[in-house]
């Protein structure tokens, strides 16, 4: 097809805008005839060793030939986000790390310590950036990805773009790379490269890093023939749920850690990539696979956060909910074995005790998400004013609440992540370098080990809900 055919007339709302994002111009078009495309199509179609298919792929990432940059064009855009003047003595907090509360002076002081001088550039993501959401097409692509990815890379021999971290040509090296299987579709599909879909772990993945990106494309999606790639049947369930229709979806099963593939599209066929970018043009900057912190350049999530509103009020619509206005201080519940509070019914009598003292007119809902229907957990989300929980996936929960709605998490201290295994930061909290900035209060408090388990401070949780209320 000429590459001046290659415009995409969607029948929709946004039938003009997405005419210009999918014309792809004479410099930059990359035909169905491309001699890696065809190479590649080849290999996979002719049943030759998966090995044959993989070497043809490494050579590619090993060229020193330079490609040609995708033509990006901006879907939506977001202004800077810092929650400013939250602690006179640490720019960090508020804006890289949340404000912790907490009556004791030492706690704040080693809270203080660690953001501004031992850990500063941990995170590389910040909410005073100014970002947008963009799309670009790549013709006859392949994209690798996996469960818990540390590269992402496209190409389609002329052009490649790094979704996520960068490898410096030592990718083909990596043993995941030796194990890619090969994905070949026939069809023009959209994929966003910041999914994730850890086993055990699909749920909160699919609020923190699916819902919102998937709702900004949605309408490219609306009257396309374009299908949205999802990798777990959970994903599919939560899209369905605000209203992406099951046609539209393309299952590419991701069933455990070790599954890496590369996912391609045949001859003819155009893939349409998802990017956080950056108001002035450029790329958010991405670390090198090997740098040990993992959650320091979660770019999307950054504007995730603020879309959450939106998300969660389209699934209401959709399921046709009766909305009343919110009324409720919510208390999310870890409610298994694995790193549950020692205290929590200690914790919710202490908030109960202050609402009760400041005769407040909220009332105290509690509920356990992991035994909850995936509406009814919107809905109890949705009555939130404030929302109270552990770190971990059932407070991912917070991405569907309302606008305005205050957030206390409930954090370990360091000495309350020793011997947790993997690659935890101190502190480590939904913030995730800037992304919780989206709510207007946002407070952590510690928890700390003790004989019979990690309990949460009481007097900070109730100091921290009395400055909730009156703020």
């Amino acid at each position: 097809m000429p590459c001046h055919k290659l415009a995409m007339d969607f029948v929709s709302v946004l039938g003009i805008l997405a005419t210009l994002i999918f014309r792809v111009s004479s410099e930059t078009c990359v035909e169905p005839t491309s001699d890696f495309f065809l190479q590649l199509a080849l290999k996979v179609d002719a049943d030759s060793p998966v090995s044959q298919t993989l070497q043809f792929f490494q050579e590619q990432l090993r060229s020193t030939v330079l490609s040609t940059a995708l033509q990006w064009s901006t879907l939506r855009h977001f202004p800077p986000r810092w929650q400013r003047g939250l602690d006179s003595k640490c720019a960090n907090i508020g804006r890289r790390f949340p404000a912790l509360v907490s009556q004791n002076l030492s706690v704040l002081e080693a809270y203080r310590h660690y953001a501004c001088h031992v850990a500063p550039d941990y995170f590389i993501t910040d909410p005073d950036v100014a970002l947008t959401a963009d799309v670009a097409a790549l013709e006859n692509g392949c994209i690798s990805f996996s469960a818990k990815p540390t590269v992402v890379m496209a190409t389609n021999g002329t052009h490649r773009y790094d979704a996520y971290r960068h490898c410096s040509g030592s990718c083909p090296d990596d043993p995941a790379w030796q194990e890619l299987s090969v994905e070949m579709v026939d069809e023009d599909i959209l994929v966003l490269p910041s999914t994730r879909t850890i086993p055990g772990m699909e749920y909160q993945h699919a609020l923190t890093d699916l819902l919102a990106q998937a709702w900004t494309v949605l309408p490219l999606l609306r009257g396309s023939n374009m299908k949205l790639v999802i990798y777990s049947p959970i994903q599919g369930q939560l899209l369905q749920s605000m209203g992406i229709p099951s046609e539209q979806l393309l299952d590419i099963p991701i069933t455990s850690l070790e599954a890496h593939k590369l996912l391609c599209v045949k001859p003819g066929r155009t893939m349409t990539l998802c990017r956080t970018g950056r108001v002035d043009g450029a790329d958010p900057p991405f670390l090198e696979r090997t740098d040990p912190r993992i959650y320091a350049d979660f770019w999307w999530r950054l504007p995730g956060y603020r879309l959450g509103p939106e998300v969660s009020d389209a699934i209401a619509r959709y399921a046709g909910f009766t909305e009343s206005r919110p009324d409720s201080v919510v208390f999310v519940q870890r409610c298994s074995e694995r790193r549950q509070l020692a205290n929590e019914p200690e914790a919710v009598g202490a908030v109960t005790r202050v609402l009760v003292e400041a005769k407040s007119d909220f009332q105290l809902l509690t509920f356990c998400p992991g035994r909850e229907d995936f509406l009814e957990q919107v809905r109890k989300v949705r009555q939130a004013r404030l929302i109270i929980g552990e770190h971990g996936g059932a407070l991912a929960n917070m991405l569907l609440a309302q606008n305005g709605t205050g957030i206390i998490e409930l954090v370990g201290s360091p000495e309350a992540q020793i011997g947790v295994p993997g690659q935890f930061p101190p502190y480590k909290s939904m913030w995730y370098g800037g992304a919780g900035a989206a709510f207007a209060f946002y407070r952590v408090v510690l928890y700390e080990p003790t004989l019979v388990g990690p309990a949460v401070r009481l007097e900070d949780l109730q100091e921290a809900v009395q400055q909730w209320l009156r703020a």
